[in-house]
């Protein structure tokens, strides 16, 4: 992934970029580290990831979910902290990836829409498979009589 190329090593908590002394507390999508008590500050605010944005189960929140008052508001304190730092940071790190994937974006959305050109291409085989030999034919036997009746009133 375009972010894990910017940080600093696997060693460093990935919202207030420093050591990690401690055992860390990891992401179970994509496995970026953290101090814990700043990432239960970061789920206390919003529950998702702030590197991959993928929404933390239920039971993840509860477990890092604030037991008192005073730990809710110290949490929302360090939030406060760690969001302004770490929306400088995240811009910078989306300018550089915007910059280096560029080309990979254009190719991912070339791809994507070959994709969905070739899936529609098969659902009209598969309907012109799935029409029946009357609805084909129908319109020319309809036309042929037709014919017909006209030759027969005007000639007799």
């Amino acid at each position: 992934m375009w972010w894990k190329k910017h940080y600093v090593a696997n060693i460093t908590c990935k919202i207030c970029f420093g050591p990690l002394q401690e055992k860390p507390y990891k992401c179970p999508f994509c496995e970026s580290e953290y101090h814990k008590d700043h990432f239960a500050a970061w789920l206390f605010m919003q529950p998702f990831c702030p590197v991959c944005r993928s929404e933390m189960p239920s039971r993840i929140l509860a477990e890092l979910a604030p037991r008192t008052q005073e730990e809710a508001e110290e949490m929302t304190q360090l939030y406060n902290h760690i969001v302004t730092n770490f929306k400088n940071d995240l811009a910078k790190l989306e300018e550089i990836a915007k910059k280096k994937n560029k080309r990979l974006f254009w190719r991912k959305k070339k791809k994507v829409y070959k994709q969905v050109i070739e899936q529609e291409q098969q659902e009209i085989r598969q309907r012109e498979k799935n029409d029946s030999l009357f609805k084909r034919v129908f319109p020319l036997v309809l036309f042929l009589a037709w014919m017909t009746f006209l030759v027969v009133i005007l000639y007799y």
